[in-house]
């Protein structure tokens, strides 16, 4: 019932997660745009204190979820090929917040709770995380995540959570993330230099991914002393209230530095989504060659290399 009004109102895939003690640990412990805590409380509906607004500034004060919402709702949406490559793409942040209301005002209206980012789709969860956990997507070496139906036009994700039970979903392999280890096309076309390459944008293509992601809008273990070292990133690195918060690495993932894709927090340095419009797996399903190389990547990986350069 869920997905299907969820598909119905413009979203084009969705995962559902039961919060353990794991997987509510993508729950962020602070907003990403304004600092607050999210903080776990026995209370029957969520509340918020202190001063409240959408804009990106430390606010004090505490978002609570009730420790009944045991369950995790995320959906995608699917960018427009021919925009992929423009900022008209952004839209999807737009849809995806009328999607949020409509989702919330549903379950409510059930009788269950429904709790969620205040503005920002990316403020409240790691959403690129459920969509890989749900089944939706594998990992991407572009810091994002490609879906075997929609390739690496798969846009943004949300996350709510509610109190309505729901059947898990769970992750896949359509052997997309071994192809990436292969691939690395869009490090080798991005012109910020911001993929793979541990932070040096004329630095060699590191091939493998790490534990140990370093750099801004990662979760790792040596942020504090990075944010010392480069105290002019601070604006960037906003999701943890403002400062440097020395976490573990939470999934093996590739180097990305955003502070060499964008020249401005509006613009990459490429136009827009670059990484994602180039990748190999953008071709969607034009013709039956594409079908036919998804199958195959998800059985086998020898071919990999071959179905690069016959991209381009």
């Amino acid at each position: 019932m869920i997905k299907a009004g969820l598909l119905l109102n413009g979203a084009c895939d969705v995962a559902f997660h039961e919060l353990d003690d794991k997987m509510s640990k993508f729950i962020f412990t602070n907003d990403f745009h304004d600092g607050k805590p999210y903080l776990w409380e026995d209370v029957e509906v969520g509340y918020e204190t202190g001063e409240t607004g959408t804009s990106k500034s430390p606010r004090a004060g505490k978002r609570v979820l009730p420790k009944k919402a045991m369950w995790a709702i995320n959906y995608s949406l699917q960018m427009s090929n021919d925009s992929i490559n423009n900022n008209f793409s952004d839209r999807r942040y737009g849809h995806g917040r009328v999607i949020q209301r409509q989702l919330q005002g549903w379950l409510s209206g059930l009788g269950y709770v429904a709790h969620g980012p205040l503005d920002y789709t990316n403020n409240f969860s790691e959403n690129v995380a459920f969509a890989v956990l749900g089944g939706v997507s594998e990992v991407a070496r572009w810091y994002s995540s490609i879906s075997p139906t929609f390739g690496s036009s798969l846009g943004v994700s949300a996350t709510i959570v509610t109190d309505l039970p729901l059947a898990p979903t769970y992750p896949i392999d359509a052997g997309i993330h071994r192809m990436c280890f292969d691939c690395m096309k869009c490090a080798e076309v991005c012109p910020g230099g911001a993929i793979s390459r541990m932070g040096e944008p004329n630095g060699p293509i590191v091939k493998d991914p790490t534990w140990d992601a370093l750099g801004p809008w990662n979760r790792w273990s040596g942020r504090s002393a990075f944010d010392a070292k480069h105290p002019e990133l601070g604006k960037i690195d906003n999701k943890n209230g403002y400062k440097g918060v020395d976490e573990p690495g939470f999934m093996k993932h590739w180097w990305f530095s955003p502070c060499d894709c964008n020249l401005t927090p509006a613009i990459n340095t490429c136009g827009s989504f670059g990484c994602g419009s180039r990748c190999v797996f953008a071709n969607g399903t034009e013709s039956i060659v594409h079908s036919l190389v998804k199958t195959t990547v998800a059985v086998t990986p020898i071919f990999n290399s071959f179905f690069k350069q016959m991209d381009g």
